[in-house]
């Protein structure tokens, strides 16, 4: 399984958690969780797309 495809089938988890949990929360809370959730994974993606263009270094002054 692709790392694109496991971060897609957690997202789906969490919202469905969110979703069940939804009676103890009120309708804009249970939106802006589902949506802080979809804004993480798409930060954690950009950054993975950078990471895999970003040239290997050894320069310890980049750490």
């Amino acid at each position: 399984m692709k790392t694109e495809e496991k971060i897609e089938e957690l997202r789906q988890k969490l919202h469905e958690m969110i979703l069940l949990d939804k009676d103890n929360m009120d309708h804009i809370k249970v939106l802006e969780m589902s949506q802080q959730i979809d804004k993480y994974i798409v930060r954690y993606m950009e950054k993975s797309e950078e990471m895999k263009k970003a040239e290997p270094t050894n320069d310890i002054n980049m750490l």
